[in-house]
Protein backbone atom coordinates (compact mmCIF):
# COMPACT_ATOMS: atom_id res chain seq x y z
CA UNK A 1 0.00 0.00 0.00
CA UNK A 2 1.72 3.16 -1.04
CA UNK A 3 1.77 6.05 1.54
CA UNK A 4 -0.46 9.27 0.74
CA UNK A 5 0.48 12.92 1.54
CA UNK A 6 -1.91 15.39 3.07
CA UNK A 7 -1.53 19.13 4.61
CA UNK A 8 -2.99 19.46 7.60
CA UNK A 9 -3.58 22.48 10.02
CA UNK A 10 -0.93 22.43 13.17
CA UNK A 11 -3.16 22.77 16.18
CA UNK A 12 -0.62 22.55 18.66
CA UNK A 13 2.72 21.55 19.63
CA UNK A 14 3.08 18.30 22.21
CA UNK A 15 5.76 18.25 24.75
CA UNK A 16 6.38 15.17 27.13
CA UNK A 17 8.52 15.60 30.54
CA UNK A 18 9.32 19.10 29.19
CA UNK A 19 10.49 18.08 25.68
CA UNK A 20 9.00 18.37 22.52
CA UNK A 21 6.70 15.25 21.11
CA UNK A 22 5.31 16.47 18.14
CA UNK A 23 2.14 18.40 16.91
CA UNK A 24 -1.49 17.59 17.09
CA UNK A 25 -3.22 18.09 13.72
CA UNK A 26 -6.81 19.17 12.22
CA UNK A 27 -7.88 18.27 9.16
CA UNK A 28 -11.30 19.49 7.91
CA UNK A 29 -14.61 17.59 8.82
CA UNK A 30 -18.24 18.37 7.92
CA UNK A 31 -16.93 22.47 7.38
CA UNK A 32 -15.10 22.60 10.99
CA UNK A 33 -11.55 22.04 11.72
CA UNK A 34 -11.57 18.14 13.63
CA UNK A 35 -8.74 16.21 15.61
CA UNK A 36 -6.92 14.09 13.05
CA UNK A 37 -4.45 12.94 15.11
CA UNK A 38 -0.97 13.69 16.75
CA UNK A 39 2.35 13.19 14.74
CA UNK A 40 5.99 12.52 16.42
CA UNK A 41 7.95 10.98 13.82
CA UNK A 42 9.66 13.19 10.94
CA UNK A 43 11.19 16.07 12.61
CA UNK A 44 14.60 17.56 12.26
CA UNK A 45 16.44 19.90 15.11
CA UNK A 46 15.88 23.09 13.03
CA UNK A 47 12.21 22.18 12.46
CA UNK A 48 11.19 21.67 16.27
CA UNK A 49 13.01 25.09 17.09
CA UNK A 50 11.65 26.77 14.18
CA UNK A 51 7.86 25.61 15.38
CA UNK A 52 8.61 26.25 18.72
CA UNK A 53 9.66 30.06 17.94
CA UNK A 54 6.27 30.36 15.78
CA UNK A 55 4.38 28.91 18.51
CA UNK A 56 5.47 31.24 21.01
CA UNK A 57 3.61 34.03 18.80
CA UNK A 58 0.48 32.18 18.24
CA UNK A 59 -0.78 30.51 22.07
CA UNK A 60 -4.09 30.04 22.66
CA UNK A 61 -5.70 28.68 25.89
CA UNK A 62 -8.22 26.37 24.53
CA UNK A 63 -7.94 24.62 21.13
CA UNK A 64 -9.46 25.80 17.76
CA UNK A 65 -10.36 21.59 17.22
CA UNK A 66 -12.60 19.64 18.25
CA UNK A 67 -11.00 17.14 20.19
CA UNK A 68 -12.15 13.39 20.98
CA UNK A 69 -11.56 13.83 24.41
CA UNK A 70 -10.30 17.25 26.37
CA UNK A 71 -8.58 15.30 29.18
CA UNK A 72 -6.49 13.50 26.89
CA UNK A 73 -4.05 16.27 26.03
CA UNK A 74 -2.81 17.96 29.50
CA UNK A 75 0.32 19.14 28.18
CA UNK A 76 -1.19 20.77 24.89
CA UNK A 77 0.78 24.05 24.04
CA UNK A 78 -2.82 25.21 21.77
CA UNK A 79 -1.93 27.74 19.08
CA UNK A 80 -4.03 29.57 16.32
CA UNK A 81 -4.66 27.22 13.60
CA UNK A 82 -2.68 29.26 10.77
CA UNK A 83 0.57 26.82 10.23
CA UNK A 84 0.05 24.41 7.86
CA UNK A 85 1.96 21.29 8.05
CA UNK A 86 3.27 18.66 5.33
CA UNK A 87 2.17 15.19 6.40
CA UNK A 88 2.49 11.36 4.81
CA UNK A 89 0.73 8.66 5.87
CA UNK A 90 -0.29 5.24 5.53
CA UNK A 91 -3.93 5.36 5.75
CA UNK A 92 -6.67 6.94 7.83
CA UNK A 93 -8.98 5.13 10.64
CA UNK A 94 -12.46 5.24 10.59
CA UNK A 95 -12.73 7.84 13.09
CA UNK A 96 -10.30 9.86 10.74
CA UNK A 97 -7.11 9.61 12.58
CA UNK A 98 -3.90 9.31 10.82
CA UNK A 99 -2.01 6.17 10.64
CA UNK A 100 1.77 5.99 10.97
CA UNK A 101 2.38 9.85 10.43
CA UNK A 102 5.58 11.33 9.34
CA UNK A 103 6.26 15.02 9.76
CA UNK A 104 7.98 16.68 6.15
CA UNK A 105 7.36 20.19 6.80
CA UNK A 106 5.39 23.58 6.70
CA UNK A 107 3.78 24.65 4.20
CA UNK A 108 4.56 27.97 3.66
CA UNK A 109 3.43 28.05 0.29
CA UNK A 110 -0.12 28.07 1.62
CA UNK A 111 0.44 30.25 4.46
CA UNK A 112 -0.61 34.08 4.36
Amino acid sequence: MANRRETFVIAGLAFKGGKFDGVYLGGEEKGKLAYAGKVEHGFSDQQVADLKRRAEKLTIKKPRIALPHARAFPKAHWIKPVLLGDVEFRRKTKSGLLRHPSYKGLRKDLMG
